[in-house]
């Protein structure tokens, strides 16, 4: 009698968890991150309890949450989880099992944007020889190792390679998934990106609109990918020289960034370095050093003082500041305006 209520007690609280996790995955879904790994701070805590920590439901909510994690910008918790995920799933299932592979793709994900791109490069080559062995060069996750090599590529300097693979996953994730999914529009959204990087403005708008239009229908005006796409259209427009249009899609970036994911984001700071290349184009000098100290200091919190992005801003900020203490701002000696720095989707 003790082992039937008790069985029945434990499928009950099991189904309320599952509700739980499946309702902070929607959250995460609409880009409301803050709640969704609160909501599955708690699962995880629950399951850990009752269950242990390296029960399989257990296991897949720390993947699910350090996800979101990453996604929020936490990335030494999110290399925390999925690091000890990924052990747990070699050590049940072994290296080539698909659920241990998705979560290598994760983690390869992370590295990447953690600036360690060797080894972004070794996990994603690693995934998607297994997945391709296992289930062909269409299946979907194959395809995101696809996408995610490609962007190590770029971020390596390979840009031709890096454009042919962007290329076979967006034709590959067209005939799989459709034009208009999220994971096709992603893979435009970084063709864009090359475009851009190779001063091809025309070719890059014309995707980036392609992409918004698509997020939009998909996500909602308010969601971080559709507002990653806003931050880099308003990239070209600035090259292009079009500072109202760049002007106006940089504001609606970053209030939506601070309203969904907060200041101290990567992806808000990259908007608010953005916005300051903005203001020195426009001869506002005070305002962009004021924006690019804010950045400077948001990003060595974030990303640590040797982090890319952040030498970067260090860069233009000390540019800034000689320029404005000589008067240079507008004269022929001025400093070039470097462009400005691209959202990359989580």
């Amino acid at each position: 009698g003790r082992m039937t209520a008790w069985s029945a007690q434990h499928g009950e609280l099991e189904e309320i968890l599952a509700r739980a996790q499946r309702a902070a995955l929607r959250l995460a879904s609409r880009g409301q991150l803050s709640e969704s790994s609160t909501l599955l701070e708690k699962v995880l805590w629950s399951r850990e309890v009752v269950f242990g920590a390296d029960h399989r439901d257990a296991i897949a909510t720390a993947h699910d949450l350090a996800a979101v994690l990453h996604r929020q910008g936490r990335l030494s918790e999110a290399e925390m989880l999925y690091g000890r995920v990924l052990f747990s799933k070699e050590a049940a299932l072994g290296h080539l099992h698909p659920s241990t592979l998705y979560t290598l793709l994760s983690v390869a994900a992370l590295r990447k944007d953690q600036a360690h791109f060797d080894e972004a490069d070794s996990m994603y080559q690693r995934a998607r020889a297994g997945l391709v062995a296992t289930f062909g060069p269409l299946h979907v996750d194959a395809l995101t190792a696809v996408a995610g090599l490609a962007a190590v590529r770029k971020a390596q300097g390979q840009n031709v390679e890096a454009q042919q693979l962007f290329q076979q996953a967006i034709e590959g994730r067209c005939e799989v998934l459709g034009p208009q999914h999220p994971d096709t529009l992603s893979a435009v959204f970084h063709l864009a990106v090359m475009h851009t990087r190779e001063q091809h403005y025309a070719d890059a708008a014309v995707l980036y609109e392609q992409a918004l239009c698509g997020f939009e229908k998909v996500f909602g005006l308010s969601h971080p990918d559709t507002l990653c796409v806003c931050n880099n259209l308003a990239n070209v427009r600035l090259a292009e020289g079009r500072l109202v249009e760049a002007d106006i899609l940089y504001e609606r970036a970053l209030h939506g960034f601070v309203a969904t994911l907060g200041y101290a984001h990567p992806l808000a700071l990259t908007t608010v370095n953005a916005l300051a290349a903005l203001r020195r184009q426009q001869g506002r000098l005070d305002e962009a050093v004021a924006l690019y100290e804010r950045a400077l200091k948001g990003r060595s919190v974030a990303l640590g003082s040797q982090h890319p992005q952040t030498l970067k801003t260090m860069t233009c900020f000390m540019g800034l500041l000689d320029e404005r203490q000589t008067g240079s701002a507008g004269s022929i000696n001025a400093a070039p305006v470097q462009m400005a720095e691209t959202a990359m989707l989580v």
